[in-house]
């Protein structure tokens, strides 16, 4: 499971639409972004494809507008790289 940080702005709205629904903020982002609900299995990958391959059919593989163009331009994480 993944942990998604955002203002409370924007959980105040999504949680007008969750309760429009019926659901919790969680329930309603699992349904909106996966089209199912969060207890129901996900279906196997089809032979011969791998995870990489499942998220870039479903966009899930791409850039982020806005954030820095590399994460090497934040000297925090390059803490200790190339050391042994």
């Amino acid at each position: 499971m993944a942990t998604l940080t955002i203002d409370d702005e924007t959980y105040d709205s999504l949680s007008r639409l969750a309760a429009k629904q019926e659901m919790t903020v969680e329930e309603w982002l699992n349904k909106t972004y996966t089209g199912r609900p969060s207890d129901e299995p996900l279906p196997p990958l089809p032979p011969g494809e791998s995870a990489y391959d499942a998220f870039l059919a479903a966009g899930a593989i791409g850039c982020v507008k806005g954030g820095p163009s590399d994460v090497a331009t934040n000297p925090k994480y390059m803490e200790g790289f190339g050391k042994s």
